[in-house]
């Protein structure tokens, strides 16, 4: 199975706010949570190389952070994700 990575940021203690969304690169999974928390260079460095970081009341969300995952079916990682979207995965099931 190739790997995908799995995004999520909350509040200490609860489930995931926002998310858990898969993403098929790392890079990808960095610009959403870059994009969604309007973070600076520094901040995106810092969480692509840990895949986490500490936001604060600032952000609206205590943490981001983001998973590696291997598992066969990353759209049921996506609220409104289907199969469709994540074709190399569908051919690997039905072979």
């Amino acid at each position: 199975m190739a790997k995908h990575y799995i995004v999520g940021s909350g509040s200490h203690g609860c489930l995931y706010d926002n998310g858990p969304h898969a993403h098929k690169t790392l890079k990808d999974a960095v610009e959403d949570l870059a994009f969604l928390f309007e973070l600076g260079e520094r901040k995106k460095r810092e969480l692509r190389k840990a895949r986490y970081l500490e936001l604060g009341p600032k952000y609206g969300a205590d943490y981001c952070e983001i998973t590696e995952c291997t598992c066969g079916k990353p759209w049921e990682h996506n609220e409104e994700g289907s199969a469709e979207d994540w074709p190399e995965y569908r051919q690997e099931e039905e072979e």
